[in-house]
């Protein structure tokens, strides 16, 4: 029998901005690589140990696209004839620590947060290196068999509007450092002038950008400053929705400066121990979804405002449903 997670959950912004800022204030791998395996049990469902078995719990975040994700895992587990039961929008260390405790039994995490913030490793520039330390390390200290990685990669990155980046010729960190003299660069510190240790990392790499100015603004007002020319460079997540809309260029990379953050299951080992079956069906699931793909269904919750569970079951009905 499962313990409760309680009064554990911890609900909100901070569960979507914290992993944004560790990899602001710390450099850290491009999203390019090959995609990482593992090895899993192969096999059918056993439906008299389903029949038998307690319900699979699936944790999830606080925002769109891990609760979509999450909600496509547990419809999958229900089509395979396993009963799921829900405990999402939590955040990071309320997930890892039910997880452990046997409170839940899985849930879609991102590979720089476990490398980062719970093994508290320092960064890595190799999207394979983190996948397969992570795997690992989870394996050891924590009897967590994390799966196979999607392609979807939800990490920072710098953007500027493709006018201004066509108008200055900035297509990359490099040229960024010759021409910051012409760049607001948006901060979400709360102290522009004292953001300086937020682009250490990068100086170290590039030299000193030395900036026009630095404004300090409202993350959500990112692209909506950008837009009216308040700013001309702030940063983002690759699986934002606004990205889609091709109106905005990406710096490009000279070495690797943005950490890895791919979308994993992560699932208790006792219970693909039990149910190997279990594996397959969340890899199968992994190998379907990319980026282009994420940002189209959180674009239908966050833009259309269509309800993370009925997007689920539209992608789930056309893509997965055996």
């Amino acid at each position: 029998m499962k313990k409760s997670i309680n009064n554990r959950v911890t609900r909100g912004f901070a569960s979507v901005i914290a992993p944004i800022m560790l990899v602001l204030l710390v450099f850290a791998t491009g999203c390019a690589g090959s995609g990482a395996g593992t090895e899993t049990g192969a096999g059918t469902a056993d439906s008299s140990k389903i029949a038998d078995s307690d319900p699979i719990v699936i944790g999830s975040k606080n925002f769109s696209e891990n609760l979509i994700v999450a909600e496509v895992y547990a419809l999958a587990l229900e089509d395979a004839g396993y009963t799921v039961e829900r405990n999402f929008a939590l955040n990071t260390d309320v997930l890892h620590t039910a997880l452990i405790n046997d409170e839940i039994d899985l849930y879609p995490e991102y590979t720089g947060t476990a490398y980062l913030n719970i093994l508290k490793l320092e960064p890595s520039f190799d999207r394979d290196e983190v996948y397969n330390t992570v795997k690992e390390q989870y394996a050891e200290r924590f009897n967590l068999n994390v799966l196979e990685t999607s392609d979807v990669n939800d990490t920072a990155c710098f953007i500027l509007t493709n006018e201004r980046a066509e108008e200055l010729g900035i297509r990359s960190f490099a040229d960024l450092q010759k021409k910051a003299d012409q760049i607001v660069r948006a901060t979400f510190l709360s102290s522009g002038e004292g953001s300086r240790q937020e682009w250490a990392e990068y100086e170290k790499i590039y030299g000193e950008f030395k900036f026009k100015d630095v404004k300090s603004i409202d993350p959500a007002l990112s692209y909506t400053a950008l837009d009216s020319g308040e700013v001309d460079l702030a940063s983002g997540l690759t699986t934002a929705p606004e990205l889609f809309s091709g109106k905005y260029h990406i710096l490009e990379e000279n070495v690797p400066t943005y950490i890895p953050y791919y979308l994993v299951p992560i699932v208790r080992r006792a219970v693909t121990d039990e149910h190997p079956d279990v594996a397959d069906i969340l890899n199968g699931i992994s190998t379907r979804l990319n980026n282009e793909i994420i940002i189209g269904l959180i674009t239908q919750t966050d833009v259309d405002k269509i309800e993370y569970e009925d997007v689920a079951k539209e992608y789930f009905d056309v893509n997965v449903k055996r």
